[in-house]
Order: C-alpha cells, then structure tokens, then sequence
C-alpha cells in the first residue's frame, strides 16, 4: 500500500501537492519547537507537513550535521540556523531515513 506512494509518479505528485498545501497553510511551520543542548550537540525540531518533525542534530564543535527523516528539504534548509560563535550555517553531511520507505 504505501509503495504506491513512495515508489510511483502518482505518489510524487501527490508528495508534491501535499508539500504545497503544507507550505500555504503553515508558511512558519505547524509549532515553535525549541532546541535542545548536551555537550557539544544540538538537536533542532522542526516542524514539517501539517504534523511531522524533522530533525537536524548539529555537532557544535565542528559545525557538521546530520538531518533525520527530511520529508521537506526546504524546511530544513530555511530553518538550519547559523551557529553563535562562528555565524555560519552547519554543513550538513549526513540524512537517515527511519521510516524505510526508499530503498
């Protein structure tokens, strides 16, 4: 059932239009997370679609990050916040997917 929607042109343009609805209707996101600190990581929520959450855990040493489960790479790129001490975005260097829907 759901390889129709991950593995088909039908189920890209349904991804795609879902994506724009998303975008109109919450042009700031669904919510205002906030980040959460431990030594030397940062995970940043952020809100994707009408209820979903991206995430992009941030090591602030050397300013490399990882996003988990980036269903809206614009989101996550608008909202990847340049670091305090160094004012400049994270790269980003590594994406895991956890739902398992491509293969």
């Amino acid at each position: 059932r759901y390889s129709l929607y991950a593995r088909t042109r039908l189920g890209y343009l349904f991804y795609r239009r879902q994506m724009k609805k998303a975008r109109e209707r919450y042009p700031h996101g669904h919510s205002i997370p906030q980040p959460v600190m431990f030594s030397g990581v940062k995970i940043l929520p952020i809100p994707v679609l009408s209820n979903n959450y991206s995430y992009l855990v941030i090591d602030t040493h050397s300013n490399a990050a990882a996003a988990i489960d980036p269903s809206d790479p614009l989101a996550v790129q608008v909202r990847t916040p340049p670091l305090p001490r160094r004012g400049q975005r994270p790269a980003l260097r590594a994406v895991k997917l956890t739902r398992g829907s491509i293969h």
